[in-house]
């Protein structure tokens, strides 16, 4: 998994990495709990895992902690609007999953998630090299909410892909929308 960087800010927003400086973490775990519980107060929890994998706090908590994850909280004017994480790291890409709380819905959206993604395409390790190059992700093809919003934030659609995500309330597999977003969509 890639390096993190101690949160960094453009305009309003700021992305506050949850990792550990000189062993002590950035975030308490009763604050990381209270993060899923805003996804639960949203009903937006079955929405973003509708594939069944995080099912409580504890599963989220531990998944963020100790998994194969990089969770920034998103904050935008100080208050807590939102989280990004990053997964399935290969080379210079990454999967990039997102969600606003509803304390930011139908405002600032598309700029906070733009400045994110921005944050994160521009991230530079210690060698002064871009972390990475790429960010995608797969998304249900019946969420059009959720790819709409992605295309506005710049990301490009590639296509569906049939039977690519797993929905558990459904039981079954369900189509895909793939999106990718480099450096070069996130030019003025």
């Amino acid at each position: 998994m890639p390096g993190t960087t101690t949160g960094s800010s453009t305009r309003d927003v700021q992305l506050i990495p949850y990792t550990t400086v000189d062993g002590i973490r950035t975030f308490k775990d009763s604050q990381i709990l209270a993060l899923y519980e805003r996804t639960i107060r949203d009903s937006t929890v079955k929405t973003i895992f509708h594939d069944g994998s995080i099912t409580s706090g504890d599963e989220f908590l531990n998944a963020m902690k100790h998994g194969d994850n990089l969770l920034y909280v998103v904050m935008y004017m100080s208050e807590t609007v939102g989280i990004l994480w990053l997964n399935r790291f290969k080379g210079p890409s990454c999967y990039a999953h997102f969600t606003a709380f509803s304390n930011i819905w139908g405002k600032d959206t598309v700029a906070i998630g733009r400045d994110s993604m921005r944050q994160i395409l521009f991230m530079e390790s210690r060698d002064q090299k871009h972390v990475f190059d790429l960010v995608y992700g797969l998304v249900p093809q019946r969420n059009t909410r959720a790819i709409s919003w992605l295309e506005k934030i710049g990301m490009k659609p590639v296509g569906n892909i049939p039977l690519s995500i797993w929905d558990e309330e459904a039981g079954e597999s369900m189509t895909g929308t793939l999106l990718y977003l480099t450096r070069e969509e996130l030019k003025p």
